[in-house]
């Protein structure tokens, strides 16, 4: 029996492994490109702006949900910002509005339409009603305002007018009663204040 050859030994499992990834060479080859394309087409396909959502009367895609929620983020803030502002100003009726017990569900919420109404008069540069003294019943029926009204180019009365009208227009409310003025007064900045007061009845929740 000859020896076998050292160097024939050694070539003979390099040679078997070339030989094997030469055979699966081309079919890896294969398999990559076809995987390759078929991920390419499946992300178009199924890309989600290919298939809009209706929402209710809506047809929307991905892309336009995602700049709504854009949207309602900016809105959300804005509110929270709004609701800081209202916190901070700590006006008299929503000071008494904390107050209140869970029960006089009426009255806070003709408290907050007060407030609501009052705000509708303030501009950037003033703010003509105040009402630093406001007090409820203890039937929760009555709310006494003591109020104050700026003279703005000489529309007092008409401001007071719409301010009452519009308090009038609160559902809770059953009637409210013509504004009783006192003496007028002049600011530091020379602005007429007139004080004035008023009551308003809520409709009686137990009737």
């Amino acid at each position: 029996m000859k020896p076998s050859d050292p160097a024939h030994g050694d070539s003979t499992p390099s040679k078997v492994l070339l030989a094997a990834i030469e055979r699966l060479s081309l079919p890896a080859l294969l398999f990559g490109i076809v995987f390759f394309v078929t991920m390419i087409a499946v992300t178009i396909v199924l890309t989600p702006d290919r298939f809009p959502v209706r929402i209710g009367d809506r047809v929307v895609r991905l892309i336009d949900l995602e700049a709504e929620q854009e949207k309602l983020l900016l809105e959300k803030a804005d509110l929270q910002a709004k609701h800081i502002d209202v916190v901070d100003a700590k006006t008299p009726a929503l000071h008494l509005l904390g107050s209140l017990k869970p029960r006089n569900v009426s009255v806070g919420t003709v408290l907050l339409a007060i407030e609501s109404v009052r705000t509708r008069f303030k501009t950037d540069s003033v703010d003509p009603i105040s009402l630093p003294q406001i007090s409820v019943s203890g039937s929760g029926t009555v709310i006494k305002i003591a109020g104050e009204v700026r003279d703005i180019g000489g529309s007092t009365m008409r401001t007071l007018a719409s301010f009452v009208d519009q308090l009038r227009a609160i559902p809770l409310v059953s009637s409210v009663s013509e504004p009783e003025y006192v003496e007028r007064k002049e600011t530091d900045d020379s602005t007429t204040v007139s004080p004035f007061s008023m009551t308003i009845i809520l409709h009686d929740a137990s009737s």
